[in-house]
């Protein structure tokens, strides 16, 4: 009993204690103040541990208001506001589940790094037991140490576990400066703790900073994390490389590279590109360095290589500088880029040998210079500041400057501040603000805009004000210039000065003055434009002068509605075409019609003088239009000064009909017209040849149908005659083929005879009958041309023609031509063909002919045989072929240009311009060169030769030159003739070459007198003769002349009869040029006491006379002259009155020739 009561005693004891055990522990566990004095009891044993218990119990979760905790390596754990939530059930499983940690503020304070351990040493951890964590999170998490700046981590999450020394987080987010890091991956607490994490960073709020994603892969340890990833906004990009943790300094050496990157980001229209970059980010924390490089494009921005050296860390980029190569100079960029909060930079710039032309060719010129960049982009507003701006440069060769401050706002809107470009002669000045309120003025004075403005040369000077709302704005102001010129235009003397309110909503006044515009050949004088009120409700007024049109006066009154149509009424418009009033009858309405592009009119009517216009219906002028117009007798004279120069035109012209277009059909056309007493001239500016038309009536009718213009002409020109045409042209294909019919009755030839002055007689008459074909630009005719009862006279042509009846049939460019016609009483068979080709017209005419008659100058009762060839083109006729002259006389009446040619010493004055060909300007010429070959009977006569001839020459004949004969002709049988003595030609020949003064002469012509043969030798040219006298027997010269003239011996026994033979034989050798002729003549003056005894010559022509002149005192001069070529003789007698006083009488032995007393008085000046 008692062993089974000490049993029962211990039994109790035993359950007593177990119970009081349980009592405790769960007092100590599930109890708040058993939790509190556990913990205590905890805190006691761990001294580096204190807390403050708020609530809960060690069975389910605790919640704590503080928590200290330092560790061993003497780092300290500080925590506020700490809820601890756990399952019990898992402590079976050795493991602690965490269900619920909550933190408001962890803070991690590292110790203090004197020690310098580097790289930092990592305790190793391994758990018995395992700790998962459902949820895990902290508002929270600061980093500390005395060495670096804190790191913030905020918003932090995570679930996972904790596996003896493995950690793997299946969720781990948090917020880290601008960025939201979401992680997952495991790490290892042992060694340097080895890891494998994939992560991502996303901007936070990418409207406010820049819009990052990124994604990266870490491997490897803390000591030496090895990354990959890359960015898929705000670009593209990749990037691989090396981070250490556990170093101190953590170091990186990352890599990162992209092919293409844009400003501004997401951009439709980007302004720049980014492309081919490479960046490599190395070195220690905080501040990293960057380099590298890439290539810079986009609208308006030249290609340029930029080269960036500088540091990074997680707040700026700082740039050492960055260095833009570009346009043949570069641009240094020195300064930070910072986004935390927002994007923003501060750099200066410096630019050094720049040279736009090479991306903007209109700039001829460099640049270099100076300026603060700095700006800003937060909440989507962004603000660009160019500042201290001190830039040099040149542009078209003119040294350029600078200077000022400007910023620009996101909203487009800038800011300017005394900015000012300047040049030599130029300044422009900008002060105020523009956007969408604006208040900027601009002053201007340029003496040399050539060096701002492209291609205009001049002055300008002026102010310009702009207020308001940017889409519409007040502006206002006055600007001048002596001279403006542009291109092929330029302004004199210009004013423009006014105010335009709301863009011209409101009332506003414009004014624009102008002494003379120059546009082209076109010249404006004196105008005179203005512009009061507004849109709505405004007056225009305008006065012009346009040689030959006059605007006098204009005025116009009218509205624009709110989508922009005009309506108004045109209440005066005068003013001159020429010498011609013209004005608007009364006023019309009129309208401009927007949406169409389009004025409508309503019907008015013009007075041009005594004519007038009329617009019947209401018209349309724009992309689509209809006029139903009526002109009434206007006189052309008042339009002639409208046409080119090279055209004039008067007559009468009545003319109606209606026009109809639109731009996607072929325009509708019937129009009616009637000239009447018209005179139209056209002359060629190339040749200076003049078309003129007289036409009596011409009637033009032009109609259209769908793709087809037709027009019908019926034309009386006085000259030309009747003319009938109707012509088709379809003009759905663009090289327009024509097609109709063309007739001409009654055309005279007598009209063509302008163009060909050399014939003095071109009549005829002509008709034709045919159709045209081809193109527009190049129309053909295929018909027949009839000439009837033509006659064609020249002393250019070699025969004249009469009765000519030709025929010509046309077949597009070629035409072949038979006929005949008279000549004389001979038949002359024509044929030929002719061809029109683009650079002209040429024919070709067979002349043939037996026994025809020639008339020429020279050549004369010709009975000839003829083969000859009229080739015939816009520069003249050529007259070709062959003529076997049966028989004709060739009579040589005069030289030509005086017997005596000009001595080599005499000096004309403008020789040149003597010996210039004479040339009619426009006129076609004749230009002959045929073969002759002489019969048995021609005959010439010239010179005092009359011969029969037999030989062949070619005669050409030239308006510009003089007739040329070429050939050799010898003289059968014959006489020399002279001082009535026919000599007989024992031996001659002439050979022509050229001229006919210039023919050789080989003639040897003698007289025999009593078994005494006396002769003469004549050589060299018609033009300069050379005579000889030779005898058989031989004798002196004096005795072979005195033979040769007289017929005898010279007997100078007799007084009387030997002052008579004395002047026969002085005028003879004169006259001959026998060598001692002077020197026989000058004895023989001597014997009758002549003083100063001169031979001379005088005139020219049929006129030529060899003049003898001697003194017989001081006072008495006497000169006779003897005609070379006739019998005309004339005695000259003057006596000398005073020094500069004389009398002077003429006295002509030859029946109707006059005497003559005269008296002189000379004077020199």
């Amino acid at each position: 009993m008692r062993i089974a009561g000490r049993v029962k005693t211990v039994l109790y004891l035993l359950l007593c204690f177990l119970l009081v055990s349980l009592g405790i522990i769960w007092w100590s566990f599930f109890t708040t103040s058993g939790s509190n004095v556990s913990l205590g009891v905890l805190q006691n044993r761990m001294h580096n541990l204190e807390y403050t218990y708020r609530s809960g119990n060690l069975a389910s979760g605790i919640m704590l208001d503080d928590l200290e905790w330092q560790l061993k390596n003497k780092t300290r754990l500080l925590a506020k506001e700490i809820e601890l939530y756990w399952d019990p059930s898992c402590w079976r499983g050795k493991s602690l589940c965490l269900s619920t940690v909550k933190a408001n503020t962890l803070r991690i304070v590292l110790p203090d790094g004197s020690s310098h351990e580097n790289p930092i040493t990592l305790a190793s951890l391994n758990l018995p037991f395992s700790i998962e964590a459902k949820q895990l999170s902290i508002e929270e998490l600061v980093i500390e140490s005395n060495e670096k700046s804190p790191v913030f981590l905020n918003n932090i999450h995570f679930s996972g576990s904790l596996h003896a020394s493995r950690l793997t987080a299946d969720k781990l987010f948090f917020d880290w400066q601008t960025f939201h890091v979401n992680l997952n991956g495991q790490m290892n607490f042992h060694n340097n703790y080895p890891v494998k994490v994939v992560a991502r960073f996303d901007s936070i709020d990418q409207t406010k900073s820049l819009p990052i994603k990124s994604q990266w892969h870490f491997s490897g340890d803390l000591l030496k994390l090895d990354l990959s990833g890359g960015f898929s906004k705000p670009y593209t990009a990749t990037a691989s490389g090396t981070y250490s943790l556990l170093d101190r300094n953590l170091p990186a050496n990352i890599a990162l590279k992209w092919d293409q990157a844009t400003w501004p980001i997401d951009s439709a229209d980007p302004i720049a590109a980014f492309a081919d970059g490479d960046l490599l980010i190395h070195g220690d924390w905080p501040d990293y360095r960057l380099d590298g490089d890439m290539r810079i494009t986009g609208n308006n921005i030249p290609v340029t290589n930029a080269e960036l050296s500088g540091s990074l860390n997680t707040n700026r980029i700082s740039m050492t500088p960055l260095k833009l190569n570009t346009i043949g100079g570069y641009l240094d960029v020195t300064g930070v880029l910072k986004w935390r909060d927002g994007i923003s930079w501060h750099s200066e710039l410096d630019a050094n040998d720049l040279w736009p032309n090479l991306y903007w060719p209109f700039f001829k010129g460099f640049v270099d210079g100076t300026a603060r960049f700095n700006g800003r982009s937060q909440n989507g507003q962004t603000q660009f500041d160019l500042t201290e701006i001190n830039a040099t440069g040149s542009y078209a060769g003119q040294q350029i400057s600078l200077g000022g401050n400007t910023s620009l706002y996101t909203d487009g809107s800038w800011q300017l501040d005394n900015m000012e470009a300047a040049s030599e002669e130029n300044t422009i000045t900008a002060n105020g603000s523009i956007g969408a309120e604006s208040n900027l003025k601009l002053d201007f004075s340029l003496n040399s805009p050539e060096d701002f403005l492209h291609d205009i040369v001049g002055d300008l000077h002026g102010t310009l004000q702009i207020d308001g709302n940017i889409n519409s704005p007040d502006i206002s102001g006055s600007a001048s210039s002596s001279s403006l010129v542009y291109l092929d235009t330029s302004l004199r003397n210009t004013t423009v000065t006014g105010v335009l309110r709301s863009l011209g909503e409101d009332e506003s006044d414009i004014r624009i003055q102008m002494e003379r515009v120059h546009i082209g050949d076109r010249i404006i004088s004196n105008t005179d434009a203005s512009v009061n009120g507004s849109l709505s409700d405004h007056l225009i007024r305008l006065s012009t002068e346009t040689a030959p049109l006059y605007l006098e006066s204009m005025h116009t009154i009218g509205s624009f509605d709110e989508h922009r149509n005009w309506s108004g009424k045109i209440d005066n418009f005068s003013g001159k075409l020429a010498d011609y009033p013209f004005s608007l009858k009364d006023s019309v309405t009129a309208t401009w019609i927007s949406e169409q592009q389009t004025f409508a009119f309503q019907p008015h009517c013009w007075s041009i003088e005594f004519s007038s216009l009329c617009v019947i219906e209401s018209a349309l002028v724009g992309r689509n239009g209809s006029i139903n117009f009526k002109l009434d007798e206007l006189n052309l004279a008042a339009v002639d000064a409208l046409t080119p120069e090279h055209i004039g035109i008067d007559g009468t012209l009545n003319s109606k009909g209606q026009v109809t277009w639109q731009p996607t059909k072929a325009p509708s056309i019937a129009v009616q017209s009637l000239l009447s007493d018209a005179r139209i001239s056209i002359t060629d500016e190339k040749t200076a040849e003049t078309l003129r038309l007289q036409i009596e009536t011409a009637a033009l009718d032009i109609t259209t149908r769908r793709n087809t213009v037709t027009a019908r002409l019926n034309m009386t020109e006085r000259n030309i005659g009747k003319i009938a045409s109707k012509a088709s042209i379809y003009t759905r294909n663009n090289l327009y083929p024509v097609s109709g019919t063309l007739s001409l009755e009654d055309g005279k030839l007598q009209w063509l005879q302008q163009y060909f002055p050399q014939l003095t007689e071109l009549s005829g008459k002509v008709s034709a009958d045919g159709k045209i074909g081809g193109l527009l630009l190049k129309p053909h005719f295929k018909g027949l041309v009839n000439v009837k009862d033509a006659s064609v006279q020249s002393p250019q042509l070699p025969m004249d023609l009469s009765n000519i009846d030709l025929s010509i049939a046309i077949d597009k460019n070629q035409a072949t031509m038979t006929g005949d016609a008279a000549s004389g009483d001979a038949l002359v068979a024509i044929g030929g063909r002719g061809e029109l080709t683009e650079s002209g017209w040429q024919s070709d005419l067979q002349l043939k002919a037996d026994n025809l008659a020639i008339e020429h100058d020279i050549v004369k009762n010709a009975r000839v045989s003829t083969d000859l060839t009229l080739m015939m083109n816009p520069n003249g006729i050529n007259v070709g072929g062959s003529i076997n002259v049966k028989r004709a006389n060739i009579i040589v009446t005069k030289l030509g240009s005086g017997g005596i040619p000009v001595s080599s010493d005499v000096v004309i004055v403008d020789a040149k311009a003597a010996q210039k060909p004479r040339n009619i300007k426009g006129k076609r010429q004749i230009r002959t060169t045929i073969d002759v070959i002489l019969g048995r009977h021609v005959h010439f006569n010239g010179y005092g030769l009359d011969a029969d001839l037999l030989g062949d020459f070619r005669i050409t004949l030239n308006a510009q030159r003089p007739p040329e004969l070429r050939g050799d002709i010898r003289v059968i049988d014959g006489n020399y003739r002279s001082y009535g003595q026919d000599l007989v030609i024992r031996d001659g020949r002439i050979s022509f070459v050229g001229p006919l003064e210039q023919a050789v002469l080989n003639v040897e012509a003698v007289r025999e007198v009593d078994n005494i043969m006396a002769g003469l030798r004549i050589n060299g040219s018609l033009g300069y003769p050379k005579a000889s006298l030779f005898s058989e027997p031989a004798m002196p010269e004096e005795e072979i002349l005195s033979y040769i003239v007289l017929g005898r011996q010279l007997d100078f026994g007799n007084e009387d009869e030997t002052m008579d033979d004395s002047q026969l034989l002085a005028n003879a050798a004169l006259f001959m040029g026998i060598r001692n002729g002077q020197s026989l003549s000058r004895n023989i003056a001597s014997t009758f006491g002549i003083d100063d005894f001169t031979l001379s010559s005088r005139g020219s022509g049929d006129e030529t006379q060899v003049v003898v002149s001697g003194r017989l005192n001081n006072r008495l001069l006497v000169r006779y002259g003897l005609g070379v070529f006739n019998s005309i003789s004339t005695l000259f007698v003057r006596y000398d009155l005073a020094e500069k006083l004389y009398l002077e009488t003429t006295q002509g032995f030859a029946e109707g020739l006059e005497k003559a007393v005269d008296l002189y008085y000379s004077f020199d000046f």
